[in-house]
């Protein structure tokens, strides 16, 4: 084995770095890595989306709950950007209830189902009776820059159903 004159092998195998078939295969493989990685995590802002639909379905929900036990009206005033759960008693106040206020993320927004538009600012968007009925309950969260969103709509029981409409 040759040696030059500063002591070091001039061999071809001695020499430090990769080969250019060897960088591109790894760069495969991490590209690879990193796909699988991709499909396996889940899109975080979906779960965001889901996550806040069923919680203005327990809104909803608490809203029918409260106007059967009461015996009077109830209802959830949406705006683009959140609800709050109201009661009646000679006229709309907001609950005292822990969540009766909530503001969605700022990536989603409230949107009227039949209208696609921001609903009313005014009173109850959606009226719950004493009698278990609940009006006007087609509501949409959607995102504002993306595709999809969650639908809710109610039941012949007045249940309240959330459905995903979107790219999967």
């Amino acid at each position: 084995m040759p040696i030059s004159a500063t002591g070091r092998s001039t061999s071809r195998r001695a020499t430090a770095g990769f080969t250019l078939l060897e960088l591109v295969v790894v760069l495969a493989i991490v590209g690879v890595l990193v796909g699988v990685a991709g499909i396996a995590v889940p899109d975080r802002a979906r779960g965001r989306l889901e996550q806040a639909a069923s919680r203005l379905a327990a809104t909803l929900e608490d809203c029918r709950r409260g106007a059967v036990l009461s015996g009077a009206p109830g209802g959830v005033r949406l705006s683009r950007d959140g609800y709050e759960l109201l009661t009646y008693r000679g006229e709309w106040r907001t609950s005292s209830a822990a969540h009766a206020r909530r503001r969605l993320a700022p990536e989603l927004v409230l949107v009227d189902a039949t209208s696609t538009h921001a609903p009313d600012e005014g009173g109850p968007s959606v009226v719950c009776l004493p009698s278990g009925e609940t009006h006007r309950p087609d509501i949409r969260i959607a995102f504002r820059e993306r595709a999809g969103y969650v639908e809710l709509t109610s039941d012949e029981n007045g249940d309240i159903i959330t459905q995903w409409v979107g790219p999967t």
